[in-house]
């Protein structure tokens, strides 16, 4: 399962938050999912999007104290003003290429071209 995440620094999950930006977990690559985590209980507000992931596409996510917002190819598709929604605390960028138990197994590869954070 390729997945672009943010994950608390501290690594206290659920309660630190996590941030799905792009996770595809289908074969044909036509899809791709944003997961918002948060709260001790792990709630999770989430969208799919239909689009070709087996093209080069720009993805982002945009947290402020008051906002989270996702974009693909700069287009917003996700966001929420909702206090209880936001992370606790810094969170780190990371890539995954990892199993997800319930979707099948099989091999994943993700190319990244460039990657970066900013402060706002």
């Amino acid at each position: 399962t390729p997945l672009l995440i943010l994950w608390p620094h501290d690594n206290e999950w659920p309660a630190g938050g996590e941030i799905d930006y792009a996770e595809v977990f289908n074969g044909d690559r036509q899809e791709v999912h944003f997961n918002l985590h948060y709260g001790s209980a792990d709630n999770v507000i989430y969208r799919v999007k239909r689009v070709d992931m087996t093209r080069w596409r720009n993805f982002a996510v945009e947290w402020t104290p008051d906002h989270i917002s996702w974009y693909i190819d700069g287009e917003r598709y996700f966001h929420t003003s909702q206090r209880s929604a936001q992370p606790p605390e810094a969170m780190f960028q990371t890539v995954q290429l990892g199993y997800a138990g319930d979707k099948g197994r099989g091999s994943a590869t993700m190319e990244i071209d460039w990657a970066t954070k900013y402060a706002l």
